[in-house]
């Protein structure tokens, strides 16, 4: 077990070296699991038996041949732009899980606050201009309610089956598409 600990730990100090030395600071590298468990190998024995007596069946024996160790780590990019680059880094250090990346909003909270006021805003210039039409006085807000606020689209792209199929050493494309804070909101208003 030691030999694989020991192999893991080597190669993911060099896989973190090479994402330092690319620029990404400490604090955008975190490890998500750890994982070390034992190999087993199954191997049919045949039942020896003296001539003119029937034998009972083989059976199997499992056998423990090594250990398997994983390490997951999730790596924040700030700059979209170098996403092929990373992937092309972890790909030449054999790294043969690769799930990613996924695209997401920083500051999230902020834009999603900000989304909500310009609804919320909106919401209310249309009240207003539907209660003059009706001829109705707007006397308070009865009821609020805000929907789905985050959306995701993307660029057709191709598979990252595709992006590796080939030994060029050519950093994938990775279009990054466009995220989407949208706020949907529900304004109901009492009427005089």
């Amino acid at each position: 077990m030691k030999v694989t600990q020991d192999s893991l730990s080597k190669k993911t100090a060099e896989i973190l070296q090479a994402l330092e030395n690319f620029g990404f600071e400490k604090k955008d590298i975190k490890t998500l699991s750890y994982n070390i468990y034992p190999r087993y190998e199954y191997y049919e024995k045949q039942r020896i038996c003296p001539e003119n007596f029937s034998c009972p069946p083989s059976f199997g024996e499992r056998v423990l041949v090594g250990y398997e160790a994983n390490q997951t780590i999730s790596v924040k990019i700030r700059e979209i732009e170098k996403a092929g680059e990373v992937l092309e880094i972890l790909g030449g250090y054999g790294v043969s899980n690769i799930s990613g990346p996924n695209f997401d909003i920083e500051n999230k909270e902020e834009l999603l606050r900000q989304a909500r006021k310009m609804a919320i805003d909106d919401a209310k210039e249309k009240a207003k201009a539907l209660s003059k039409d009706l001829g109705v006085k707007l006397s308070g807000i009865q009821s609020f309610f805000e929907g789905d606020n985050y959306r995701y689209t993307y660029s057709k792209t191709a598979s990252f089956e595709e992006a590796f199929a080939e030994d060029g050493g050519i950093a994938p494309e990775i279009p990054v598409g466009q995220n989407e804070i949208i706020s949907s909101i529900e304004i109901i208003y009492k009427i005089k």
